[in-house]
């Protein structure tokens, strides 16, 4: 007997070999659901870029292409101005393994703690939406 998740699996897998197309838009990611996962980053981050307040976390607003460690008003961790020193830049990759899926795993000693999101699909929603405001201009 096939169990309802296996069953799924089998018709998702079904799916993309019928419809590739439908493959890439779950790897690109959706905006829209992308500003709704998003919300679990307010309380320490902003992507208005009017925002005055001082949150705990700086801003995402045209993050992709940004050096990490980049905005001058913010007081970055220790281990965030090294790894920005060092070259670090973020883009789709950077954001998909630090911030959204292990960010003690690329900055060891960052000061950012919320918990990681484990959906690919909500990364890539996520990342999706961050890319909305364009890139970074210095």
């Amino acid at each position: 007997m096939i169990c309802r998740h296996m069953l799924a699996r089998q018709i998702a897998g079904s799916l993309i070999l019928l419809f590739p197309a439908a493959a890439l838009a779950v790897e690109a990611g959706d905006a829209g659901r992308g500003e709704r996962t998003c919300r679990r980053c307010y309380s320490c981050h902003s992507v208005d870029p009017n925002e005055t307040a001082k949150l705990q976390g700086p801003s995402l607003y045209r993050i992709m292409g940004r050096p990490a460690a980049a905005i001058p008003s913010f007081e970055y961790s220790d281990a965030m101005r090294a790894r920005g020193a060092a070259g670090l830049v973020w883009d789709a990759t950077t954001l998909e393994d630090y911030n959204i899926a292990d960010p003690e795993g690329v900055v060891t000693g960052t000061s950012m703690s919320a918990p990681p999101l484990r959906d690919a699909h909500e990364r890539a929603d996520l990342i999706a939406y961050l890319a909305l405001s364009g890139r970074y201009r210095p």
